[in-house]
């Protein structure tokens, strides 16, 4: 079980760090990926280039580039939400396929085994058997 708590946590640590969740939450996550053991993160707000910031709005690690896309949302908008739809969609359509199946009957047993012990109640030992 911690197995697959971790790996939920590295699925949307990969999701954030590619902008699923918003563009602040991608620069968290990519300072976490540039972070080196000992480097030191700026308390006053930086620039990519290293100067102080007018807006106060991204501190940055000093450190080297993981290679992620970090282009303003804005910019990677639609493909994200093409994608997004499109696996909601396909979804939406697997569940009202099983859905319509359920009601259908499609997974109801034809036959079922009954077995009554003598234990509960010795008087449905009888009754144990196949039944359609």
């Amino acid at each position: 079980s911690i197995e697959f708590v971790t790996n939920l946590d590295n699925i949307f640590f990969w999701l954030t760090a590619y902008g699923y969740f918003g563009f602040g939450a991608q620069k968290d996550a990519t300072m976490v990926l540039n972070a080196k053991p000992c480097s030191v993160v700026l308390a006053v707000p930086h620039d990519e280039d290293g100067r102080k910031s007018k807006t106060g709005r991204h501190a940055s690690v000093r450190s080297g580039s993981s290679g992620l896309n970090t282009t303003p949302r804005t910019k990677r908008r639609f493909p994200r939400l093409l994608f997004t739809t499109s696996l909601f969609i396909l979804m939406i359509i697997g569940w009202a396929i099983i859905f319509t199946w359920i009601r259908q009957g499609e997974f109801l047993c034809q036959t079922v085994f009954v077995q009554f012990s003598d234990y509960s109640n010795p008087d449905l030992a009888p009754f144990t058997g196949l039944y359609d």
